[in-house]
Formats: structure tokens, C-alpha cells, sequence
């Protein structure tokens, strides 16, 4: 049985959902006179989905200190970063092994992605975007992976970006508590499962259909600063080839200031560069 036969399906253009989304996201901030949230998001799920999405777009800057475990067929890693992000597209993340030794560096900014790896002293280079973390961490995950594990929530500026037949559906159901919400899009299928309690995604899975690659992201243990809930356990993994990377965050700092040359490496003069390609979509 199909997607499409068994969830609702809410088709809307690009110019028609954004208007509903703003409408629904004051909806939502209503206080409760009656009832459960569950039974308040079965009337308004979308309500549910744009809520949980609001949390990425409040965080302005995060800084934070995390166990870092990695797990694949080829290698593990068991380590620390420290980690640094500011709105709306830079992200530095320093690695240290045990007993704090350096391992290396990775920097975005903007289209800009800088590897700098201190055992091998290399610097991968590319300005393509998202690209492969092998020269660095060892499995397969792509750079926009990592605000997903940052952030703890799913990063999705492509979906209020697209065009209007780019976005071709969103079907959703409740379940166990919780509600499931499927995309489909021209390139990917994407389920989210929501919290209504705490109003928050617990759960991303990105269906690739250009390489069949599943990605599965598990977000654990939510903290509250303010009107942002960011969780502490952070899982992303992969099936083809089975790869983890598990997050656990000992501090967290959302919308604190920090210098301006936050965002940069430092590596030797005589350091190996290396050209890297983008990733495929």
C-alpha cells in the first residue's frame, strides 16, 4: 500500500503555505483551555510540524563541549569537540582525542567547507558546499549532517526555499503519541517524528533517491533555554555503508556572543592541500 493511501495528504503551493504557516504559529503559542495537546494537533498537525521547526530558527549562536563516539566498518573514534555555530550557515567543530590530544579542525563557512587534519597535515579545501567527512572523521557523512548534529534538529532551508512544485506533499498521521510527518519532494522522501509535549522533532529520516542512502537522525535528552528546546543526545547514522555518529553534549551555551575570528583554522604554512569535490545530492 501506498504512502498517498493511507496518510491525508495536505498539498499546498510554496506561496499559500508560508501565509498558513505564520497563521498556525500563533495558533500554536495559544494557551491550552481544554484537553490534551495531542487532541489540539490532530485539529491543527501542521500547526505541530512548523512549531518544532521554530527552535533551529531562533538559535542565533551555540556554543557547546560534547563526547563524541563514531562508529563504522573501517575505523571508530572516541573523542571530544568542542563546537561553535552562527546563524545561519557557520560551524566550527575542534577534535580531541583522548586526553584532550588535537586531531584536527573542521570550518564552514557559507559555501566554504576547510578539513584540517593534524596527524596527516592536510587541509581539504572545497567551495562546492556539502561534501564527504572521510578526510577527517573517517565515515561518510556530509557536512550538512553536522548541523543537523549540532542543532539537534533537522536543517531544512531547502524546504521554505523550494518552489512551488518542488514541495509536492506532506502527509502526516499520529501515532503512539507522536506524529509522523512524510515529505516527498523531486530529489528526496523525508519522515519527521514529532513531539507534541515538548514540541519537538525526536526523530529525521532522509530517503536519498539519487544513491538509495538512508540517513537516520535520533535526537534525545532536550534542554530548554528560553523559548529553544535543543536536545543533549544527538545520533546520526547511515545504512550503505553502516556508519554512527553519537553526540552527547557536558555544556551548552545557545545565543551567547563570542569573538568575531571565532570561525578559523590555524594550520602551519607548510600544510598538504587537498581539493575536495561536492558531495552528490
Amino acid at each position: 500500500m501506498s504512502v498517498k493511501s493511507v496518510f491525508a495528504p495536505v498539498t499546498r503551493s510554496f506561496r499559500s503555505f508560508l501565509p498558513v504557516l505564520s497563521l498556525l504559529f500563533f495558533v500554536s503559542c495559544a494557551p491550552f483551555t481544554g484537553g490534551s495537546k495531542t487532541d489540539f494537533y490532530r485539529s491543527h498537525p501542521v500547526s505541530l510540524f512548523y512549531t518544532a521547526l521554530q527552535h533551529g530558527q531562533e538559535i542565533e549562536s551555540f556554543e557547546g563541549k560534547a563526547h563524541l563516539t563514531i562508529e563504522s566498518p573501517v575505523e571508530g573514534f572516541q573523542g571530544n569537540a568542542t563546537i561553535y555555530y552562527r546563524r545561519p550557515d557557520s560551524l566550527l567543530v575542534k577534535l580531541q582525542a583522548a586526553f584532550g590530544v588535537p586531531v584536527g579542525s573542521l570550518l564552514i563557512t557559507g559555501n566554504r567547507v576547510q578539513i584540517y587534519n593534524i596527524r596527516e597535515k592536510s587541509l581539504s579545501e572545497s567551495e562546492g558546499g556539502n561534501v564527504p567527512l572521510n578526510s577527517l572523521i573517517g565515515i561518510g557523512l556530509r557536512t550538512e549532517n553536522l548541523f543537523e548534529a549540532v542543532l539537534g534538529l533537522p536543517r531544512l532551508p531547502d524546504m521554505l526555499t523550494v518552489s512551488a512544485t518542488e514541495l509536492d506533499s506532506l502527509h502526516y498521521m499520529a501515532e503512539d503519541g507522536n506524529f509522523t510527518y512524510f515529505i516527498q519532494t523531486k530529489t528526496d522522501k523525508r519522515k519527521y517524528i514529532a513531539a507534541p509535549d515538548k514540541q519537538v522533532f525526536l526523530q529525521y529520516v532522509l530517503f536519498n533517491g539519487s544513491d538509495g542512502d538512508t540517513t537516520l537522525c535520533t535526537f534525545r535528552q532536550f534542554r530548554r533555554f528560553k523559548n529553544i528546546r535543543m536536545p543533549r543526545h544527538v545520533q546520526i547514522s547511515r545504512e550503505n555503508p553502516k556508519e554512527r555518529l553519537s553526540l552527547f553534549y557536558t555544556r551548552m551555551q545557545v545565543n551567547k556572543k563570542f569573538p568575531n575570528n571565532r570561525f578559523k583554522i590555524k594550520y602551519p604554512k607548510d600544510v598538504k592541500i587537498i581539493h575536495l569535490a561536492k558531495a552528490k545530492k
